[in-house]
C-alpha cells in the first residue's frame, strides 16, 4: 500500500500562521503514540523558509502531545512534486507535503492523499476562520482536499508622484480604467508606459477569473480532468489581449 499523505496546497507567498492546524487529527492525546514525528516536505526557501522554520519550531515547543514536525526543504515547487512522485514509488514520501495550487488535480488523482475534509469531519474542526474564496479553490466534489497554508494575490502598485503630476486623482482598478488615464500618465506624468507587468501565466489566469470564464474545459478541471484550454473559444484571451493593446498605442 502506498504511503498516504496529508497535503498543504498553496499558491505562493503570503503566510498565515496556521501550522498547528496541519496536525488537527491529534486533538486527543490518547490516540497519539509517544514521540510521534511527522515528516513535512515544503518548498519555502529564503525569508519564507525562515518564517516556516519559526512556525515549525513554535509548534514543536508548544504542542502538549510530544509531536515533532521534521520540516525538510525540497527545492522549488516543481522540484518538490517530482521528488514526491519518485519517493512514493518506494513508499518513502513525507507524512505532510506542501504542493502548489496547480498540483491539486494530480494529488487528488494520485490516490496518495487523505482529504483534509476527512480529518476535519472526524475531529469536528472549526474552519470558519479560513477565507472561503481560498478554501473553495481546494474543494472538489464538496471535499476540502488540502489545508490552505500560504496564498498569493496580485498587487497593483502605482507611482503617486506621477499620478499627481498627471492630474489623475483616482487610482484605476481595471485595465479599462488604466487605459483611460494612460495618455495623461505618459504625456504629463512622465511615465514611460502606463503599465508595466511581468509576462507570467498566473496573471493571465487571474484575468480569466475576473471575467468569470473558464481557463480549461470540464469545469476548469473540476468535473473531470481537463483535456484542452477554453480561453481560445470563450473569448477570454481575446478580451485580455485587446485591453492590453489599448495600453500601448
Amino acid at each position: 500500500m502506498k504511503r498516504k499523505l496529508a497535503v498543504l496546497l498553496t499558491a505562493a507567498t503570503v503566510f498565515s500562521a496556521i501550522l498547528p492546524t496541519t496536525c488537527m487529527a491529534a486533538e486527543k492525546k490518547a490516540d497519539i503514540p509517544e514521540g510521534t514525528t511527522i515528516s513535512f516536505w515544503h518548498a519555502m526557501g529564503g525569508v519564507n523558509g525562515e518564517a516556516l522554520d519559526y512556525l515549525v519550531n513554535k509548534f514543536n515547543e508548544e504542542n502538549e502531545y510530544g509531536i515533532k514536525v521534521d520540516s525538510q526543504y525540497q527545492g522549488e515547487y516543481d522540484d518538490e512534486i517530482n521528488k514526491l512522485k519518485s519517493a512514493q514509488l518506494g513508499n518513502m514520501g513525507a507524512d505532510l507535503v506542501q504542493i502548489y495550487d496547480i498540483g491539486t488535480r494530480f494529488m487528488i488523482d494520485s490516490g496518495w492523499v487523505i482529504p483534509m475534509q476527512d480529518m476535519i469531519d472526524s475531529e469536528g474542526y472549526d474552519v470558519s476562520d479560513l477565507e472561503p474564496n481560498i478554501t473553495a479553490y481546494y474543494t472538489v466534489d464538496d471535499k476540502l482536499y488540502s489545508m490552505p497554508f500560504n496564498s498569493s494575490t496580485p498587487i497593483l502598485y502605482y507611482n503617486k508622484d506621477m499620478f499627481d503630476k498627471a492630474g489623475v486623482t483616482e487610482v484605476p482598478t481595471s485595465l479599462e480604467g488604466i487605459a483611460e488615464v494612460a495618455d495623461d500618465l505618459v504625456n504629463k506624468g512622465g511615465a514611460g508606459e502606463a503599465l508595466s507587468m511581468g509576462i507570467y501565466g498566473w496573471f493571465f489566469e487571474e484575468f480569466m477569473c475576473k471575467q468569470g470564464l473558464p481557463y480549461v474545459d470540464n469545469g476548469n478541471g473540476r468535473e473531470a480532468a481537463a483535456t484542452k484550454v477554453a480561453f481560445d473559444e470563450n473569448g477570454g484571451a481575446l478580451n485580455i489581449l485587446n485591453e492590453w493593446k489599448k495600453l500601448y498605442p
